[in-house]
């Protein structure tokens, strides 16, 4: 009887390790494919109950100089930035520095204005302020680079309309974490980038994390993956310039990583290390709007509540562009299974190859490629 249970037992097994194998082979087989098809230049990263079953570095960091794509390439990480600096404003409520129904004006006084909009609004993306970009493109001195302090001063002397009442439509806007990024460092005393690194790269191990700007800070990175764009009439392929006048502020995006980074901070998103479970609870549930409706979104990350994700369990997950780069982090938490995307050419579909990779992961029919 023992024996016959240890052989069911040992069947059982390599059964499962057998589609685990199987599904591992698609995923290798849609990579190489994209990329043969010059559909995909990144780097990818999959992981399952804390194991990295599949990982895979293709394409160029430097077309100039024929470098190779590596587990350590420092990619651009663009919006995905955001998460970090939301785990950092819950770094400083457990301190009690905050709480986040706090007004913004309690820490950035200039900007009593709006003295409705609370931390949890920046947060979630429900404050109705137009996007800093399009303010400094129109009233930002062109020969000045912008900072997060030239976002507030410009909100503060120009007072531009809101386009709702905080907290009555969610309406996903950059601006909400630049002046989330002021409110860091004017509580801590730190610059944020100092901060982060602190608080959360550090502990963390993270020691391929930066948060600077390559054109207006000429930190040196190793290792650092540039971004291409093709243009569309000669194909050709040409380094995207990273020197645009609103490329300096940070909190809302500009935080560079690896695949390897981002899998620790996946992981350290399962323990207390940084902050207690209340918070994360807090981090990955989704927002309430006034009227009652549920949005999807938490803090700093993209929660969806529709019955089309139900397949896939509790998920979480951000996207972020720049020009040149994408980058797109999935958690399944029910599962524990987690998709890290980071690509260095602008035209790639980096959505479609996610949706592809996770349904190959949850073994769904693959698509054509």
């Amino acid at each position: 009887m023992k024996n016959s249970l240890r052989i069911a037992l040992f069947l059982s097994l390599s059964f499962q390790l057998a589609l685990g194998q199987n599904k591992v082979h698609k995923i290798d087989s849609l990579i190489s494919s994209l990329y043969q098809n010059g559909e995909f230049s990144g780097n990818i990263l999959v992981a399952e109950k804390g194991e990295i079953i599949y990982k895979n570095c293709l394409g160029w960091a430097n077309e100039e100089t024929k470098h190779k794509l590596h587990l350590n390439s420092v990619f651009e990480l663009a919006s995905v930035s955001k998460q970090f600096t939301a785990l950092a404003i819950m770094i400083l409520k457990e301190k009690g520095k905050l709480d986040l129904d706090d007004k913004i004006d309690k820490f950035i006084p200039e900007l009593s204005y709006y003295g409705k909009i609370s931390i949890r609004n920046l947060l979630q993306h429900t404050i109705g302020l137009p996007d800093y970009e399009k303010l400094i493109d129109s009233l930002l001195d062109k020969r000045k680079v912008a900072t997060n302090a030239a976002v507030v001063s410009i909100f503060a002397r120009h007072h531009p309309k809101v386009s709702f009442e905080p907290n009555s439509t969610y309406q996903y806007c950059n601006t909400g974490y630049a002046l989330l990024a002021t409110i860091i460092e004017r509580i801590s005393g730190m610059t944020y980038q100092t901060f982060m690194k602190t608080n959360v790269f550090a502990p963390l191990g993270m020691t391929s994390t930066f948060i600077a700007n390559v054109g207006f800070n000429p930190l040196t990175i190793n290792h650092y993956t540039y971004g291409y764009k093709k243009d569309s009439l000669s194909k050709s392929v040409s380094r995207v310039d990273h020197t645009d006048q609103y490329q300096a502020v940070v909190g809302q995006a500009h935080t560079k990583s690896t695949v390897v980074d981002l899998f620790k901070w996946d992981r350290a998103l399962n323990t207390t290390q940084l902050v207690s479970r209340r918070s994360l609870d807090e981090i990955f549930t989704n927002g309430i709007l006034e009227s009652g409706m549920e949005i999807n979104y938490g803090l700093g990350w993209w929660l969806p509540i529709t019955d089309h994700w139900k397949d896939f369990g509790k998920m979480a997950s951000h996207t972020g562009g720049l020009p040149g780069y994408g980058s797109k982090i999935t958690r399944f938490s029910l599962y524990d299974r987690t998709i890290i995307l980071l690509v260095n050419h602008e035209d790639i579909d980096i959505s479609r190859i996610h949706n592809a990779i996770r349904d190959l992961l949850f073994d769904k029919p693959a698509p054509p490629h």
